[in-house]
Formats: C-alpha cells, sequence, structure tokens
C-alpha cells in the first residue's frame, strides 16, 4: 500500500512538472506575442508565478525566457522594420532642419537689416 502511494506521488509530481514546464512555455509564447500593452501585464503575472519557484527552477525559466524572447535581428523583416525606422529618423530630422531654417527666415524678416550706423545719442524724451 505504501509503495503505491509513494508510485502515485512521484507520479503527480512528475505531472505536475511537466504540466508546469507547458505553462511556463505557453506563458513565454503569449508574452512575445501580445500587444506592447497587454505584454505588461502578462510579464508582471510571468514575474509572480517565477518568485514562487526555487533558485533552481526560477534560474532555469529565467534562461529559458531569455532564450525564446531573443531577437534575431538578421531577419529580413527585422532589416526592414530598422530600414523603415532609419528613414523615419531622417525625415524627421529634414523637417526640424526645415523648421529652423523657416523660423531663422522669420526672426530676420520681422527684425529687419540691422543697421550698423551709431545712434544719435539722443533719447526719445530729449527729441520734442
Amino acid at each position: 500500500m505504501k509503495i503505491i502511494f509513494i508510485l502515485l506521488m512521484v507520479n503527480l509530481s512528475i505531472f505536475a512538472e511537466v504540466n508546469d514546464a507547458i505553462s511556463i512555455d505557453a506563458q513565454i509564447d503569449k508574452i512575445k506575442n501580445a500587444p506592447a500593452a497587454e505584454r505588461v501585464e502578462l510579464m508582471n503575472a510571468f514575474k509572480m508565478h517565477i518568485s514562487e519557484m526555487n533558485q533552481e527552477e526560477r534560474s532555469h525559466v529565467i534562461s529559458k525566457m531569455q532564450t525564446k524572447m531573443a531577437v534575431k535581428p538578421d531577419t529580413p523583416q527585422h532589416q526592414a522594420e530598422r530600414m523603415q525606422m532609419q528613414n523615419s529618423e531622417q525625415i524627421s530630422n529634414y523637417q526640424n532642419m526645415n523648421q529652423n531654417q523657416a523660423g531663422n527666415q522669420v526672426l530676420h524678416d520681422v527684425s529687419g537689416p540691422q543697421s550698423t550706423k551709431p545712434s544719435s545719442g539722443g533719447s526719445f524724451m530729449n527729441n520734442k
């Protein structure tokens, strides 16, 4: 009877570990594929889950998370995204440069040409 009980407990323990591993993989995949706003909430729940683990389990899960979440920068999609970001940065820089030039031109037009002649020395009140 004790042997059956022990075998049952061992089987339940193995099932729990396998189920937990599937749950961890599912959580990681869900986090990876979630939109940014939802990803924050999922990540916080994931952190709470791993905080309940012992150090060895936690280390294994964090390593798995880092491996699954690693960005592969050489894919064509990432190259296209990087190129699009660079193009938008260049456009933004050109727009800022044009706005600065337009602002400087307006300031120059408003202030008019600067006179290089010395002032007459009198004040407004003395010129009656």
